[in-house]
């Protein structure tokens, strides 16, 4: 569901094994932990995950994030599934595909995407095509 007025992300963890809708009820939270970020990038779930979950409910700080620290990224939803499932891991939390339109709107606003909130597929090959320079 592309409805990006409104923030929202999938939570499941390894002792519950029972996946949940998370939904921010009150856009000024966002925003406050946001404070000097771009409207539109404090609509991101990506930004919002980061910013009151990890930092704030985790306590998880930038060279955690930056360096994955306690965290690992799946671009699989059922391999992060099976990984909470086995106990591998403890939570997974689950983003939705950021809208190629909130995408531009942060870009236009000189902003850059928080990490792991874009994932394009397929990509291109690097080191396909080589043009001789002389």
């Amino acid at each position: 569901d592309a409805d990006t007025t409104r923030v929202e992300f999938g939570y499941m963890d390894s002792f519950h094994k029972q996946a949940y809708r998370l939904t921010l009820k009150d856009q000024a939270i966002a925003d406050a932990a946001l404070e000097g970020k771009p409207e539109p990038y404090r609509h991101l779930d990506a930004a919002v995950l980061e910013a009151i979950v990890l930092r704030g409910a985790l306590g998880m700080s930038e060279d955690d994030i930056s360096h994955l620290n306690g965290l690992q990224y799946s671009k699989s939803t059922a391999d992060a599934r099976e990984a909470i499932e086995s106990g591998r891991v403890d939570a997974g939390f689950f983003l939705r595909a950021t809208p190629v339109e909130q995408v531009r709107e942060v870009a236009a606003e000189g902003e850059s995407m928080p990490p792991k909130s874009t994932y394009f597929y397929p990509k291109v090959p690097t080191g396909l095509v080589f043009n001789l320079l002389e």
